[in-house]
C-alpha cells in the first residue's frame, strides 16, 4: 500500500481487462507461523511502476499466512490473516538515459552471449562443471530477462522483440503490457507482427486484441484478488462481467486476425505456415477465403475424399482423423483406413511395460484409423488386433491392451510364448488379456507373484482369467496368495483394481468380497471399489453392512480421523475407509442414487463434511449425461451422475435404471476442441439415446451450453 497515487500496475490491463488473464496469482503456499521464518519474494516492479521521481512510503499486506487455532478458539482447522509490515521508504531518482543505456547493453550482452546456447541435440554436458556453469547462465539469463521487463521503455520493448524474433518464442507478455509508453509499444509490436521472418501466433492475435479493447474500450478494470472487493460486494456478479466480455473480445480477435490477412504474402515459406495456422485457428472462414489454408474439405467430393484418403500426407490424414471426421465418416471408409493400417510398420515393444498401457503415448495415424475403423465396425478393429498379436510383431500392442476387451486368442498363443521367452516384463500386458490357458506353464515358471508390482498384476490377471479354478497354482489361489504377502510390499493394495480392468468373474468377485472386510483399510477400500464398478445387486447389501460397521466404529470419535491441518496427513487409514465406501454406493453400475440410498448414507456420516456432502438435495431439473473422449490421449466416458462407463450401451444400461419420467440433459463435451466425438457422432448418438429413451417413458433434452457448465444444469 502507498501513500501516493501517482504510481501505476504495470499489469493491471492485463489481469483486470477478464479477457485473458484473470484472477490474478498462480502457485503460491500459505505457511503456518512458526518459531521458524518464511520467506515470500516479491518484485516490487511487478506492483508498481514509478513514473515520477520523488520519496515514496508503502507498507506490505500479505494474505498468505495461516496460523493455528489457539486453544479454546471456536471453529476447526487453521486461521488464515493478513500480516501487515512496517513502513518503507524509497526513493525515485530521475530518469537517466546513460544508465539505462548501459543496463540495457548489459542484458543484450548476456542474452546474446554464446554462452547461453544449449548443447546440440544428442550432446551430453560432460562434466559437474559444465553442468554447473550451464546452470548459472540459465540463472543470469533468467535475472536479465527480468530485468529487461522491469526497464519497460521503448529501447527494453525492442530488445524483446529481438529476443522473441531470435528465440521463435512470443514476446514477453507482461513486459509489452506494462511499457509505459504504449503507443511506441503497440507501433513496435505492429512492426514485429509484420517481420517477413515472424510467424504469427494464435497468442500474438489475441494479445493484439486486447491492445485494440483496451484502445477502442477502455474497460473498466476488474477487482483480481477477493481482498480486493468492497465489503458486501458478490464476486459472482464480477465473474459474470468478466464473462460477459468473452464473446466481445472473441470478435475483436478475430477482426484482428483479418487484418493481419494482408502481411502474410510477404513472409518466407515457413513463417507464413506458421501465421496461417494461427490465423485459421481463429477466423477459420476468412482464411480460407484468403487461400492461407485449403478449403475446409479440401476442395474435394466426399467420395474423392475417402478414394485418395490412403495417398494422402499424414499431416492430412490426421487432419480428417481428428477434426474433420464428419468429411467422410461412414462405411464406406472402412477400405481407405483398413488401406493406412496395412501400411503401419511393426514397432518394437518398449522395455517400460506400463507404456501399454498409458493413454497418449506412441499414437500416431495407423493408431487413429483403427480407432475409427472400431468406431465403424468393431468386428473389423477385432479381426486386425488378432491378426497382429498373432504376428509375433505386433504394431498395435498398446491400443490392444488399452481398447480391446479381453479375449482368448488360440492363434496367438505361440506368438505370446515366444515374446515372454524374449521379454517377460514387457509381454505380460498381452498375455493377461489374450492367452489361452496353453500357456500357464510356462507363466508358471516366471513365478511372476516374487516380482515388483508392474509384473504381479498382469501375471495374477492371466491366471485369474484363463485358470480360474480353485486348485493350487489355478487363479483363484495365486490371487489369494498375491492378496496375502504383505511382507515389505504393498502390491495388495491395488491389486484388486488392476485385476478387475481386465477380467471380472466369480473368482475375483469373492476375492472382493472377503477383502471388504480386510483388516487394511487400503485394501478394503480397493474390495468397494471393483465390487461398485463391476458387480451387481447382490453387492449392495455387503457395502451397506460393511458401511455401518465403520461408521459405527468411529462415532463419536471422528477427530482422532480428521486431517492435521499442517502436514495434511491422516492419523489413521481408516479416515479413507467410510469416505470409500460411501461414495462407491453413490457411484456404483448396478443401481442409482435415489433419495432414500441418499438419506441412509446421511444417516451414517460421522462428521460435518460428509453431512454437507450427503445432506444437499439433488437439483432439480434435467439430470446430465455427460459424453468426452480423448481419442488415444485418455478413453472415451459416458456418465450419469456419478457413474462413469466406458460405452454408450454401457450408459443405457445405466439410465435404464432411473425411474420413469425421468429427464435427462444431453452435456458432451461439444466445446472442447480436444474432444475426440464429432459433431456427426455425438448428433447420432443424442437421436439413439432420445430413441431408446422414449421407449421407456424417460426423454433426453438437447444440448445448450448455457445448461450445460457446473451449476447451471438444474436451473
Amino acid at each position: 500500500m502507498l501513500d501516493r497515487e501517482d504510481v501505476t500496475d504495470p499489469y493491471q490491463d492485463y489481469f483486470g481487462a477478464g479477457v485473458l488473464g484473470w484472477l490474478a496469482g498462480g502457485l503460491r503456499g500459505y505457511p503456518v507461523l512458526g518459531p521458524k521464518p518464511h520467506e515470500i519474494e516479491l518484485n516490487l516492479n511487478d506492483w508498481f511502476r514509478f513514473d515520477r521521481p520523488g520519496r515514496y512510503r508503502f507498507y506490505l499486506k500479505s494474505h498468505r499466512l495461516t496460523r493455528e487455532r489457539a486453544p479454546g478458539e471456536a471453529g476447526k482447522g487453521l486461521v488464515e490473516f493478513a500480516a501487515v509490515s512496517n513502513i518503507v521508504g524509497i526513493e525515485i531518482l530521475p530518469g537517466n538515459p546513460g544508465w539505462e543505456a548501459a543496463k540495457l547493453s548489459e542484458i543484450r550482452a548476456i542474452l546474446d552471449s554464446p554462452e547461453r546456447e544449449a548443447p546440440a541435440p544428442g550432446h551430453q554436458l560432460a562434466t559437474r562443471d559444465a553442468i554447473e556453469s550451464r546452470m548459472t547462465w540459465e540463472k543470469r539469463v533468467s535475472l536479465a530477462l527480468n530485468e529487461l521487463r522491469c526497464l519497460e521503455t521503448p529501447d527494453a520493448v525492442r530488445l524483446a522483440l529481438e529476443e522473441a524474433r531470435k528465440t521463435g518464442k512470443s514476446p514477453d507478455t507482461l513486459l509489452l503490457v506494462g511499457a509505459r509508453d504504449h503507443g511506441q509499444m503497440i507501433a513496435s509490436f505492429d512492426a514485429y507482427l509484420a517481420d517477413p521472418h515472424v510467424g504469427i501466433s494464435e497468442w500474438d492475435i489475441q494479445l493484439r486484441a486486447l491492445f485494440a479493447l483496451l484502445e477502442k474500450n477502455a474497460p473498466k478494470p476488474l477487482p483480481m484478488f477477493l481482498w480486493q472487493m468492497p465489503d458486501g460486494s458478490d464476486w459472482q456478479k464480477v465473474r459474470a462481467a468478466a464473462e460477459a466480455r468473452q464473446k466481445p473480445f472473441e470478435e475483436i480477435v478475430r477482426n484482428e486476425a483479418v487484418q493481419l490477412i494482408p502481411i502474410i504474402a510477404a513472409k518466407d515459406a515457413e513463417a507464413s505456415k506458421i501465421s496461417s495456422q494461427a490465423i485459421a485457428a481463429v477466423a477459420p472462414e476468412a482464411a480460407r477465403a484468403a487461400g492461407l489454408v485449403p478449403p475446409y474439405d479440401y476442395g474435394l467430393s466426399r467420395e474423392e475424399l475417402i478414394a485418395q484418403f490412403p495417398h494422402f500426407p499424414p499431416e492430412r490424414q490426421a487432419e480428417i482423423l481428428d477434426l474433420k471426421w464428419d468429411l467422410v465418416r461412414g462405411p464406406e471408409m472402412i477400405p481407405a483406413l483398413r488401406a493406412v493400417i496395412g501400411k503401419a510398420e511393426p514397432k518394437a515393444l518398449s522395455d517400460e511395460a506400463t507404456s501399454l498401457g498409458l493413454w497418449g503415448v506412441g499414437v500416431d495415424v495407423a493408431d487413429s484409423a483403427l480407432r475409427r475403423l472400431a468406431q465403424l465396425s468393431l468386428p473389423d478393429a477385432a479381426r486386425i488386433l488378432r491378426s497382429d498379436i498373432a504376428s509375433g510383431k505386433p504394431r498395435f500392442a498398446a491400443f490392444a491392451v488399452r481398447e480391446l476387451p479381453a479375449q482368448e486368442m488360440p492363434e496367438a498363443d505361440d506368438a505370446l510364448s515366444a515374446m515372454l521367452k524374449a521379454n517377460s516384463f514387457v509381454a505380460m500386458p498381452l498375455v493377461a488379456k489374450f492367452a489361452t490357458a496353453r500357456l500357464a506353464n510356462q507363466m508358471r515358471a516366471l513365478k511372476g507373484l516374487s516380482g515388483p508390482c508392474l509384473s504381479e498384476e498382469p501375471f495374477v490377471a492371466y491366471f485369474v482369467r484363463a485358470v480360474p479354478g480353485e486348485g493350487a497354482g489355478e487363479g483363484g489361489d495365486i490371487l489369494r496368495r498375491a492378496m496375502a504377502d504383505r511382507e515389505k510390499r504393498g502390491c495388495y493394495r491395488s491389486l484388486l483394481n488392476r485385476v478387475a480392468e481386465v477380467v471380472w468373474n466369480n473368482t475375483i468377485e469373492a476375492q472382493a468380497i472377503a477383502t471388504l472386510d480386510d483388516p487394511d483399510p487400503e485394501a478394503a477400500t480397493s474390495a468397494a471399489q471393483v465390487l461398485a464398478a463391476h458387480g451387481g445387486v447382490e453387492a449392495e447389501p455387503l457395502l451397506w453392512k460393511r458401511l455401518e460397521r465403520w461408521s459405527a466404529q468411529w462415532r463419536g470419535r471422528s477427530a482422532e480421523l480428521a486431517v492435521h491441518p499442517i502436514t495434511e496427513m491422516a492419523p489413521k487409514p481408516e479416515s479413507q475407509l467410510g469416505p470409500a465406501l460411501s461414495e462407491a454406493i453413490a457411484s456404483a453400475q448396478s443401481w442409482v442414487l435415489d433419495e432414500p440410498r441418499r438419506k441412509r448414507l446421511l444417516a451414517l456420516c460421522i462428521d460435518d463434511r460428509c453431512r454437507e456432502q450427503w445432506g444437499q438435495e439433488p437439483p432439480h431439473g434435467p439430470i446430465p449425461v455427460e459424453v468426452s473422449s480423448g481419442g488415444g490421449m485418455y478413453p472415451a466416458a459416458f456418465s450419469v451422475e456419478r457413474y462413469i462407463a466406458n460405452t454408450l450401451e454401457g450408459l443405457k444400461t445405466k439410465l435404464l435404471q432411473f425411474p420413469a419420467g425421468s429427464t435427462f440433459r444431453w452435456c458432451p463435451q461439444a466445446a472442447s476442441p480436444s474432444d475426440a466425438f464429432s459433431p456427426g457422432q455425438r448428433t447420432e448418438m443424442f437421436n439413439d439415446l432420445s430413441a431408446f429413451l422414449s421407449k421407456r417413458s424417460m426423454r433426453i433434452e438437447p444440448y445448450l451450453e448455457e445448461k450445460c457448465t457446473p451449476g447451471a444444469v438444474a436451473k
